[in-house]
C-alpha cells in the first residue's frame, strides 16, 4: 500500500511539473536592456535557459549565382545622414525569390542572332538532299520566270515606242481557190478538198489579226462569179470572227485569176474601188496594145485612229503577176518586165493624185511571180526601166538553169536518181550602167532577219551601256527570202510608218507566215501600219 502511494505521489508531482514548464514557454521572459553596450555579451551568456542550438543563413537555399554582394551606399560627407529602412526577414527573402526569378528569366531568354543576307540559304540551316534539291529546282524556276518577265518588257519597251497598231495588212495567193456556196453537183472528196482550203485560208486570216487582205489569183469563170466568190469569203470570216467583214473583186481582160480586197469593218470605212482589167501595159509596139493577165485592183480607205478619232487615208493595190501557160520562161520574164514598168508608172501617178488631195499613204501588195532580184522584180522597185532592157538599152536578161545533178554511178544496190528540175532564175547585166534610186521598198526584204546571239542593236551610248538584242522577224533563210514571190512594198516616203520601233530603221513590223497547204514562195505576208 505504501509502495502505492508513493508512486501516485510521484506521478503527481511529476503532471505538476511539466504544466509549470509548458506555461513558461508560453510567455516569455522580459531581456533586461543593458545601459552599457560593453556589458551587453556578459548578460546574455549569463541569462537563464539560453538556447544552444545553432539556426543556419537563408542564404544556403539560394544558389550560388543569386549570392551576390550588395554594395555599400556611399554617403558624401556633407550630405546629410540618411537612415536605410531595416526589412524584416519575410521582406528579405521575397526580395531574394525575386531576384532569383529575374536572373532564371535571364537565363531563358533566346539570344538574337543577326543573319547576313549575304550567307547563303544552305550555310544558315542544316539540310538534307531532298531539301537541297527543291531548293535549287524552286531557285531555278524563279530565275526562268525573272528572265521571261525581262524579256517581255524589253519587247513591250520596244513597242510601246511606236505605240499599238492602226492597221496590219496582210497579202495572200489562194492559188486559183472558187469559193463555194453549196455543195450542189460537188463530188465528195472534191468537197472535203475545198473545205480543208477554206479553212485553211479563213484560220490563216484569224490567227494573224488581219485588218485588210489583199487576195490575188481568185478564181472566177467571169466578174460576177469572182464577185460572189469573195463575198462567200467574206461571211465565212464573219463567222469566225464575229465581226463585220467586206469584200471586193477585180476583173480581169482575158483569163478567169481575179484580185480582190477583204476588209474588217472596224474603224474602217471604203472611199472607193478601181479595177485596171482596161489598162493596157506598157510594151514595143503601142499599136498593139496588151493587156494585164491579172489585172490589178485599187482600193481607197480610210481608217480611224483610236487615240484622237482622226482618219487617215490609205491607198492599197492588190497584184498578181501571174500568167497563163504556154509561154516559155524568157517570155514569161519579159511580160512580167512590162507589166512590173505599168504597175510602177499607174501607182506613182495615183500617188501624185493622193498628195494633191491632202496625202496619204500608199502601199502594193503584190504576188510578184519572180524572185527577189530578178529584172522584173528591179523594173518594180525603180532601179531598172524598161528602156534599158529594149533596144539600145545596156541591160540584157540572162537566163539561169538550174544546176541538174549527174546521175548516180550504178552498183549492185538499187539508188534512185535525182529528177530534173525544170525551174528556171533570171539576172539583170548591165555592164557599168548607174543603178537608179528605188521608189518602192519590199518590207519583208528590206528588213533585217533574226541575226546570231551575240549581235546587239546599240540603242545609244557604248556597247556596255545599252545594248539590245534584235526580235526575229520572220525564220526565212537567205535562200528562202530571195526566192519569196510575194511581198508589201511602200514609198520611201511612208516607210516610217511601218518601222518595228523607232530606234530601227533596217527593220519593219513585217511577219511571213507559211501556210500547211500553199506554196512555199507564197506564203502569208503581214505588215503593221502606226502613224
Amino acid at each position: 500500500m505504501q509502495r502505492i502511494r508513493a508512486i501516485f505521489t510521484l506521478y503527481f508531482f511529476g503532471a505538476v511539473l511539466a504544466a509549470q514548464t509548458a506555461a513558461a514557454d508560453e510567455m516569455p521572459s522580459p531581456v533586461p536592456v543593458p545601459a552599457d553596450t560593453a556589458s551587453l555579451p556578459a548578460a546574455a551568456d549569463q541569462q537563464e535557459g539560453a538556447s544552444e542550438a545553432i539556426v543556419e543563413p537563408l542564404e544556403i537555399w539560394i544558389p550560388r549565382a543569386a549570392r551576390t554582394p550588395v554594395k555599400a551606399a556611399t554617403v558624401s560627407p556633407t550630405a546629410a545622414k540618411t537612415v536605410e529602412p531595416t526589412l524584416s526577414p519575410e521582406e528579405r527573402e521575397a526580395a531574394e525569390e525575386r531576384a532569383l526569378l529575374e536572373e532564371l528569366l535571364k537565363r531563358r531568354q533566346p539570344k538574337q542572332e543577326h543573319l547576313d543576307d549575304a550567307v547563303p540559304v544552305e550555310n544558315r540551316i542544316v539540310l538534307d538532299r531532298t531539301h537541297k534539291r527543291r531548293l535549287a529546282h524552286a531557285a531555278k524556276r524563279r530565275g526562268q520566270v525573272i528572265r521571261k518577265q525581262q524579256r517581255f518588257l524589253r519587247k513591250l519597251q520596244v513597242k510601246q515606242t511606236r505605240g499599238p497598231r492602226e492597221v496590219r495588212l496582210c497579202s495572200l495567193n489562194v492559188e486559183l481557190f472558187r469559193p463555194l456556196a453549196s455543195r450542189k453537183g460537188v463530188r465528195e472528196k472534191a468537197w472535203k478538198l475545198y473545205k480543208r482550203r477554206e479553212r485553211a485560208y479563213v484560220r490563216a486570216i484569224t490567227q494573224n489579226h488581219c485588218t485588210v487582205v489583199a487576195i490575188q489569183r481568185l478564181y472566177g469563170s467571169n466578174y460576177s462569179d469572182a464577185a460572189s466568190g469573195i463575198q462567200i469569203l467574206a461571211r465565212s470570216l464573219e463567222r469566225a470572227t464575229k465581226s463585220r467583214w467586206e469584200g471586193r473583186a477585180g476583173g480581169t481582160a482575158k483569163g478567169f485569176e481575179h484580185n480582190a480586197f477583204l476588209v474588217q469593218m472596224h474603224n474602217v470605212s471604203i472611199q472607193s474601188s478601181r479595177s485596171y482589167a482596161d489598162y493596157p501595159v506598157a510594151g514595143e509596139n503601142p499599136a498593139e496594145p496588151v493587156f494585164f493577165f491579172s489585172a490589178p485592183l485599187e482600193m481607197r480607205i480610210r481608217v480611224r485612229r483610236a487615240a484622237d478619232e482622226s482618219w487617215q487615208e490609205l491607198l492599197l493595190f492588190s497584184a498578181s503577176f501571174a500568167q497563163g501557160a504556154g509561154r516559155k520562161p524568157v517570155e514569161a520574164e519579159s511580160f512580167r518586165m512590162q507589166m512590173a514598168e505599168t504597175l510602177r508608172r499607174l501607182v506613182k501617178q495615183r500617188m501624185q493624185e493622193l498628195e494633191k488631195q491632202g496625202g496619204g499613204i500608199s502601199a502594193v501588195l503584190i504576188d510578184r511571180a519572180s524572185g527577189r532580184f530578178w529584172p522584173s522584180s528591179l523594173v518594180l522597185e525603180g532601179r531598172r526601166r524598161l528602156a534599158d532592157f529594149l533596144e539600145g538599152g545596156k541591160c540584157r536578161v540572162h537566163e539561169i538553169a538550174a544546176a541538174v545533178p549527174e546521175p548516180m554511178p550504178q552498183t549492185k544496190q538499187k539508188q534512185s536518181t535525182p529528177s530534173r528540175s525544170s525551174a528556171y532564175g533570171f539576172s539583170a547585166d548591165c555592164g557599168e550602167a548607174p543603178w537608179r534610186p528605188k521608189i518602192f521598198f519590199g518590207l519583208a526584204s528590206e528588213s533585217v532577219n533574226a541575226p546570231a546571239k551575240k549581235d546587239r542593236l546599240i540603242m545609244g551610248g557604248n556597247d556596255k551601256e545599252k545594248a539590245e538584242p534584235l526580235l526575229a522577224l520572220s525564220k526565212e533563210t537567205p535562200k528562202e527570202k530571195n526566192k519569196r514571190t510575194a511581198e508589201i512594198y511602200l514609198a520611201a516616203k511612208d516607210l516610217h510608218y511601218a518601222r518595228a520601233s523607232e530606234h530601227s530603221f533596217v527593220r519593219y513590223a513585217v511577219r511571213v507566215v507559211r501556210l500547211k497547204s500553199g506554196k512555199k514562195t507564197a506564203p502569208l505576208v503581214t505588215a503593221d501600219l502606226n502613224w
